[in-house]
């Protein structure tokens, strides 16, 4: 198994991809990272991130553990916050900086928290737009930053869209303009 690992030091979105030998392995469904590539992995944000051919982007704890990621833009998921997303067996969940489990993997799409609030969906429909994918659904609720389910999943892909721009400026204080109708 080939593996590559980014040297995140500074910027970890910016890192180059290094390719190196076997770095990661796999004990009981669980996902290791050797000893010897945790000395030069920046654990400064809390974890590392690494890409393994065999098992994709993965987000590595200090003792050598992993929590499997989604590929966001060539790389892992961004932080977006304070959350990222995280996957166990195809469903998206949310982890923080330190990779402990902040809301449980139970959708199967989930977009970065945004204004506090995350669109999930249970069905999501992938269609791929040249190299970006687009996740359609007929069935988006919203969660907040604890988990709970703050609209029903119900919404078309412009409702959840229209409701969540509506969130957004409700908690920022902004006005809500009887016509305004711009896209996300």
């Amino acid at each position: 198994m080939s593996c590559s690992y980014r040297s995140n030091a500074g910027n970890p979105d910016r890192a180059e991809l290094q390719p190196r030998g076997n770095r990661a392995y796999a004990i009981d469904g669980k996902i290791f990272v050797r000893r010897s590539v945790l000395s030069e992995l920046d654990f400064s944000g809390g974890l590392a991130a690494i890409h393994a051919e065999r098992f994709g982007w993965l987000f590595v704890k200090r003792d050598g553990s992993t929590v499997p990621t989604v590929t966001f833009d060539n790389g892992p998921d961004v932080f977006s916050e304070g959350l990222a997303r995280y996957l166990d067996r195809g469903k998206m969940g949310f982890i923080d900086r330190s990779g402990k489990v902040m809301i449980k993997a139970q959708y199967g799409f989930a977009s970065p928290f945004q204004s506090g609030h995350s669109a999930v969906c249970n069905d999501p429909v992938v269609r791929m737009t040249g190299e970006h994918q687009l996740i359609r659904s007929g069935h988006w609720g919203c969660i907040d930053r604890s988990g709970r389910l703050v609209l029903p999943m119900k919404f078309s892909d412009e409702e959840i869209r229209a409701k969540l721009r509506r969130m957004g400026r409700e908690r920022s204080g902004a006005a809500d303009p009887a016509h305004a109708s711009s896209p996300m």
